[in-house]
């Protein structure tokens, strides 16, 4: 066998390998109120190509469709879609667009693996404000040591743009129109969830946490 046939081969198996790794598919969860599909859209030009436009930060977009199965329908809200990282500990719930593109947008602290002397180190959620500009005082972390972050609603009311601002900025703007929808429904919605993690994640560390009426369901990304 030549050298360059030899070569060939190798590489149509390493391209083989890496469409095996990247792999990604919808993934489901369901219980008597109501059913969940998402796809998670990972890395920047993905991100960007789904958006229509570039945020600026390494965001992770989950792409969720709820379908209510009552009479009654459910309520929709982010907070309630917890992302959590295998790799680090990481989590959150889906995140406010303001939050990524507005004058108080998170920044996201690093911490190094293993900085408490365990293999996951304290406080590692997002950083609100501190943003030059903004009248957002020192940066604060939300919420406590290993817990789901949260945001109060006097933090978002003080932080989040006003109409204005979202007209003049279109990252904001294409971030809130492509946002699942949020309130009561007792019809199938679909859109997207935005996260920001510490570090880089790949599909295999990600699972998503459903907080619904009727109990927890888990998205696995993995599978």
């Amino acid at each position: 066998m030549s050298l360059r046939l030899l070569l060939t081969g190798v590489s149509l198996f390493a391209l083989a390998l890496t469409g095996a790794e990247e792999k990604n598919e919808p993934v489901k969860a369901g219980n008597e109120a109501v059913e969940a599909r998402g796809f998670a859209v990972l890395g920047k030009e993905a991100v960007v190509a789904a958006l229509g436009i570039d945020p600026g930060a390494e965001v992770i977009v989950i792409e969720i469709e709820v379908r209510p199965r009552t009479d009654d329908g459910v309520m929709v809200s982010r907070d309630d879609f917890i992302l959590i990282s295998r790799k680090d500990g990481q989590r959150s719930p889906g995140m406010h667009p303001s939050q990524i593109a507005g004058p108080g947008a998170l920044r996201v602290s690093s911490t190094a693996q293993g900085a408490s002397g365990g293999t996951l180190g304290n406080r590692r959620g997002p950083i609100w404000g501190g943003m030059p500009g903004t009248g957002g005082g020192r940066p604060q972390r939300i919420g406590g040591d290993n817990d789901v972050a949260s945001v109060t609603e006097a933090q978002t009311k003080s932080e989040i743009a006003d109409k204005k601002e979202a007209e003049d900025n279109p990252v904001l703007a294409a971030l809130k129109k492509k946002e699942l929808v949020q309130g009561k429904t007792a019809e199938p919605v679909k859109g997207y969830l935005y996260y920001i993690f510490d570090g880089k994640h790949k599909l295999k560390d990600l699972e998503l946490m459903y907080k619904t009426p009727q109990g927890t369901l888990m998205l696995d990304f993995q599978k």
